[in-house]
């Protein structure tokens, strides 16, 4: 057997061809790997960065929630304080009201009777 024996040859071939697909097949292992572990940091990245984000949201909504409770107590207030709000709020003639007490407070006050169904009201 020489060198030039093509048995010879045809080993080194099969040799070579066997390990450059080992050599493929694991790097292709290792590339996906490597994919996936940087597919996973970033999922995780992602995840804190959420979880960040709703902890500042939470936070922001228990500050805003304490004001809107203020705000609605000094509604409840208003409206105790001032017993015509609740007949201007529901009532079919609430801009009557609202325009009477008005022209009340203003010192304005027209008669009754200057406007009705027959004529258009003069305020």
């Amino acid at each position: 057997m020489t060198w030039l024996d093509p048995r010879v040859w045809g080993g080194l071939l099969l040799a070579v061809v066997i390990s450059a697909g080992f050599g493929y097949v694991r790097g292709h292992s290792a590339g996906v790997a490597a994919q996936k572990a940087e597919q996973a940091k970033a999922v995780q990245e992602w995840q804190e960065n959420a979880d960040t984000a709703y902890g500042m949201y939470l936070e922001a909504r228990d500050r805003k929630e304490v004001q809107y409770r203020t705000i609605t107590k000094t509604v409840e207030a208003a409206k105790n304080a001032t017993p015509d709000i609740v007949d201007c709020r529901t009532g079919d003639d609430w801009m009557r009201i609202f325009r009477d007490n008005a022209a009340i407070a203003n010192g304005t006050a027209m008669p009754a009777g200057v406007g009705g169904a027959i004529r258009p009201d003069a305020r």
